[in-house]
């Protein structure tokens, strides 16, 4: 099932770009080298991490403003979050539109 965000933008002439790049310089060793940063960066273990911290800051006896910095962080981390769902170019984004085949990774790969 495919999600539309609420606003649509079609790729700049440097995202293209970079997506030719990037589509070229994947390598299955570099995909696998890239691969823990990627689940490492991925939202919901962000979520899941920041989320514990708050909890914790919540929890114990701290002072105010290690709690005050758990908020701004949990809330900043779901925002970061949502942003890309909001913003999201689907079914088709860049690297899809230019890589017809084996991608390579091309998504996870940063260039």
């Amino acid at each position: 099932m495919s999600r539309q965000g609420i606003v649509t933008l079609p790729p700049l002439g440097v995202d293209l770009a970079i997506s030719r790049r990037c589509a070229r310089a994947a390598t299955p060793a570099r995909e696998r080298s890239l691969q823990v940063m990627t689940w490492l960066a991925d939202e919901k273990i962000l979520l899941g991490v920041v989320g514990l911290f708050w909890l914790n800051a919540q929890l114990q006896p701290q002072r105010k403003e290690v709690r005050h910095e758990a908020n701004r962080m949990l809330l900043s981390v779901a925002i970061a979050g949502l942003l890309p769902d909001v913003f999201s170019r689907k079914p088709e984004t860049t690297d899809r539109a230019l890589v017809h085949g084996p991608r390579h990774g091309s998504r996870a790969l940063s260039c």
